[in-house]
């Protein structure tokens, strides 16, 4: 089995359990497992045989995510469904299209890659550039605003109107201070967070990934 035959077959069988963006998730990952092992000088042949047949990888992986409880075995009666009727025809019937979208989709995987990381570095110069920039700003300002309180005491003194009046102004700002502060860091936090949703959309999932090598430690043994 050459490797465009088992990426085919994978994607085919996968596509009867999981939706279409976990699907290209687990491709991903299998191709960077590829792309590693080739570069550690194996064949596609020896990695190919390594992990075993593609319908058997999805059937493991569906009990593993059953087994795991991330799924109920209801949630993969179409899967099933499909086991049950027979696949050979379908799956023949298929492999031509399905070889196609996986050769575009490796031709197109740095690109796509590139283009992502490109487009996160401008938004994220922008976001935490604004974000950063106000914050800071706000905080200045409020802190500048503290620093004429000695002058509102001595305004107060001359005008004879109690300096208590000025309890409410005080905690106004200081309050103001810690406010900005929140959201300056929550602010930060929800762009950092984003920023690894796109990067583990570029890398693919750590739990395919984990799923791999613990079905070949499993096999080896």
């Amino acid at each position: 089995m050459r490797k465009e035959e088992f990426f085919s077959k994978l994607r085919f069988y996968l596509s009867k359990a999981y939706t279409q963006d976990e699907v290209e998730e687990i491709i991903r990952d299998y191709e960077e497992y590829f792309t590693d092992g080739i570069h550690e000088g194996e064949t596609e042949e020896k990695i190919i045989k390594s992990l075993g047949d593609p319908e058997d990888i999805v059937e493991d992986m569906v009990q593993t995510d059953i087994e795991d409880g991330k799924y109920t075995r209801e949630d993969f009666n179409t899967y099933y469904s499909f086991k049950n009727d027979g696949n050979e025809d379908e799956y023949k019937n298929n492999i031509n299209v399905d070889s196609y979208k996986f050769k575009t989709n490796s031709r197109f995987k740095t690109l796509e890659s590139f283009v992502i990381i490109c487009v996160l570095i401008i938004a994220d110069i922008c976001y935490f550039g604004t974000v950063l920039l106000t914050g800071i700003g706000i905080e200045v300002g409020l802190i500048s605003s503290m620093i004429l309180f000695p002058t509102g005491l001595n305004l107060l003194s001359v005008l004879e109107i109690n300096k208590l009046m000025l309890i409410f102004p005080v905690m106004l700002v200081i309050g103001s201070f810690v406010f900005v502060f929140i959201i300056t860091y929550l602010l930060v936090k929800l762009g950092i967070g984003l920023n690894k949703n796109v990067i583990g959309y570029i890398n693919g999932t750590k739990k395919t990934t984990k799923y791999i090598n613990d079905k070949i430690t499993k096999d080896e043994v």
